[in-house]
């Protein structure tokens, strides 16, 4: 259980063994030979997060897995805080997790700082190659693989969408932090940008690195009245989501958001993206495999394979829009 601290910097062994006596008896106390999954959840708050617990059982129980019954399922939250996530990835490796997921990139550095035996599957990770994870998507060589949501055509789509809800739109903002998206914001923009051109508008970027850079990028356009901004969904957005929706709806911005759940859940405008609920259901096979005894390296990364496009006639009627017929006829859910 314990063959992963020779790896570890002597330092956070100390810290580690030194806190095990405080993790909860659930974690340890694993009875005989009890299988356990070890969950960092890098996006929000467990109060925002239900649906990823509700998912991964799905997901678990339909390859026969039942928290509490054949396998336990120990859930973290650090809440974008890095020292609090080094602690959680500690714990779960000193508890003796035989597999463990990580829910973004946030989350999966974390886990592969504390080993680099422990299998770990990410969910929802944009740029596996890019964040050093895995060597490449069909063989990623140790012990880290998973579902990614990387799908750059995607960002052309925004525009698109964006366009159609709202005709008389002139500019397109993408709002991202660097610090944590920078390594593929090069693959969406291109198609974004490409986008913008073809229906005639300008496309620009906004970066945001603290909770108080939203306001002025929010404020100027929705000053502007013809402008439409994309909000990049990450560990900083989620930190601060409600706040950033106010923020749109309260200027009368047409925002677009990447996960579907900010519309049916949260009130936001609309969103179009990869299904994160199927990418979690489906982490459960990996899950299940390498239980099984397969091997990360030799499972490839998987794709996005369904999307899904989400509109709220509430928030719109708030913001003053009237949805178009086109939109209705697309989404896959319509907020009342």
């Amino acid at each position: 259980m314990f063959s992963t601290l020779g790896r570890m910097r002597r330092r956070s062994v100390v810290a580690v063994l030194a806190g095990a006596a405080f993790l909860p008896k659930s974690l340890l106390a694993q009875g005989p030979r009890g299988r356990s999954i070890g969950i960092l959840v890098g996006q929000g708050s467990r109060a925002q997060g239900q649906w990823r617990i509700d998912a991964f059982n799905r997901g678990l129980k339909k390859h026969g897995w039942t928290d509490g019954h054949n396998v336990r399922v120990e859930y973290r939250w650090p809440e974008g805080d890095p020292t609090t996530a080094k602690r959680y990835a500690e714990e779960l490796v000193i508890a003796g997790a035989d597999v463990l997921v990580g829910t973004n990139t946030f989350a999966v550095n974390a886990l592969r700082a504390a080993t680099n035996s422990i299998p770990i599957v990410f969910v929802n990770v944009t740029n596996p190659i890019g964040s050093g994870f895995v060597a490449s998507l069909a063989h990623p060589g140790e012990n880290i693989t998973g579902f990614t949501d990387m799908d750059p055509v995607i960002a052309g789509k925004w525009v698109e969408l964006l366009k159609t809800l709202v005709p008389r739109l002139h500019t397109v903002v993408m709002v991202y932090n660097p610090e944590n998206v920078a390594p593929f914001m090069g693959e969406y923009l291109p198609p974004f940008e490409a986008a913008a051109r073809q229906l005639g508008m300008s496309a620009r970027v906004e970066h945001v690195k603290e909770r108080e850079d939203y306001a002025p990028v929010l404020d100027a356009c929705g000053r502007d009245g013809e402008c439409g901004v994309v909000l990049y969904d990450d560990t900083l957005f989620a930190r601060n989501l409600e706040y950033v929706m106010a923020l749109a709806n309260k200027n009368r911005v047409p925002a677009m958001y990447t996960n579907a759940g900010y519309v049916t859940t949260y009130g936001g405008l609309i969103a179009y993206g990869v299904s994160l609920i199927d990418l979690y259901v489906r982490s459960a096979e990996y899950i299940d495999k390498i239980l099984k005894g397969e091997k990360p390296a030799d499972l490839p990364v998987q794709m996005p394979t369904t999307f899904q496009l989400a509109v709220s006639r509430k928030t719109a009627a708030t913001i003053g829009i009237d949805l178009p017929p086109e939109i209705l006829l697309l989404a896959d859910r319509i907020i009342e």
